[in-house]
């Protein structure tokens, strides 16, 4: 049975590294994984031994319907030296969504002492590729009880940093135990689609920090995503819809650059209407859904811009300021670090006829118009 198991999110199956490797969690393993459960149990969250029984029916109830399933909620590996097993662990608690996964993983008992560093990180280098390479998972963590302090420096040999320490987070013994967590994260180039601004400096940015980058000014399908597997997708300036069809493909990978301090001045002409409707000026970085500029936040920034700008000038400013906001903040973006937040307040939202109408007559002149002129002109024509 072990050996036809096979995980439907993976085209491969098993994951080696010389005398190392790490294949679907075997059956025939589970007296040993109990054992050495039972062995660990103070730094797991197990709360008293397992039994044979209780080992069997985990296996029977859990372990195997994972096989079965096209997003299961764990993934787990036998880790193997030379085909015998010395450890076992996985992905767990995995958010598809949002393509990040907790790392479980403990070794035998026995090897605890003398290669606890060296097989925590032979073990993260085998991880990584159904993680990153095979699944595309912008991070992983670790999520530990601060009961073990020889694991910190094993998880930054292999490449983790240390992102939180959650304070007197659960009770041992009756006594208050911190947790500690570690994030590692994906740092292969990827495939990207750029849509909109052909000529736009972020192409230059995106190609010098290593990714494929296609730009597209057209309208896309999900034929065309799936044809050029795309890992991400960013609108910048683009002047179609995306299609859910193509959301659903890549989920929280398709994002979009908007010069409005959403969830003000969705929709056309952004710039414009923050100084006719008097709101807030700034830039968004969001997650696209089947919305207008309705997406959840990752990232904003208020701007602050005189009435003696023009539109103009105004708008060159919302570019550069979006521009810079997402070259700080692109390593966080793709690696899935910013929590996305949804939109709070009272949204407005504007149509490309809805200036036309108020601007009609001005066409030659009110991009380089002071915007207090502006203003004036468009309320005289009111009253």
């Amino acid at each position: 049975m072990s050996a036809n198991r096979k995980y439907k999110p993976l085209n491969r199956q098993t994951f080696s590294f010389g005398e190392y490797s790490i294949v679907p969690i075997r059956d025939e393993d589970k007296y040993d994984i109990m054992r050495w459960r039972n062995e660990q149990i103070y730094h797991l969250r197990q709360k008293e031994p397992l039994t044979r029984e209780q080992q069997e029916a985990y296996f029977r109830n859990v372990v195997d319907k994972l096989f079965e399933r096209e997003k299961p909620d764990q993934l787990l590996f036998s880790f193997l030296k030379n085909g015998k097993l010395i450890g076992y662990g996985g992905l767990v608690h995995i958010d598809w969504e949002n393509h990040t996964a907790e790392v479980s993983f403990i070794m035998d008992t026995a090897l605890e002492e003398t290669e606890f560093e060296q097989n925590w990180q032979r073990f993260i280098h085998l991880l990584k590729k159904p993680a990153f390479d095979e699944l595309g998972f912008h991070s992983v963590y670790v999520y530990a009880f601060d009961l073990r302090p020889h694991l910190y420096p094993a998880l930054e040999k292999a490449g983790f940093q240390f992102t939180r320490r959650l304070k007197n987070e659960v009770q041992i013994e009756g006594k208050p135990v911190d947790v500690v967590i570690y994030h590692l994260y994906n740092d292969k180039p990827m495939k990207i689609l750029f849509l909109g601004y052909p000529q736009s400096p972020l192409i230059d940015f995106l190609r010098s920090e290593g990714h494929e980058v296609t730009v597209m000014q057209d309208k896309i399908n999900a034929r065309f995503i799936e044809e050029n597997q795309f890992d991400f997708i960013i609108s910048y300036g683009y002047r179609h819809i995306i299609k859910e069809e193509v959301l659903n493909l890549l989920p929280g990978r398709v994002i979009n650059l908007h010069i409005s301090y959403l969830p003000y001045n969705r929709g056309a002409d952004p710039n414009f209407w923050s100084f006719v409707d008097n709101t807030p000026k700034g830039v968004t970085i969001h997650l696209v859904d089947k919305g207008l500029d309705t997406g959840d936040i990752l990232v904003q920034e208020k701007l602050s811009l005189s009435m003696d700008e023009t539109l103009r000038s105004s708008y060159q400013k919302l570019q550069e300021a979006i521009q810079a906001l997402f070259i700080k903040n692109w390593p966080d973006i793709r690696s899935g670090k910013i929590k996305p937040k949804p939109q709070k307040g009272k949204a407005t939202y504007h149509r490309k006829k809805d200036k036309e109408t108020l601007l009609q007559g001005l066409e030659d002149e009110y991009l380089d118009m002071k915007i207090s002129d502006l203003l004036q002109r468009i309320k005289n024509r009111k009253s």
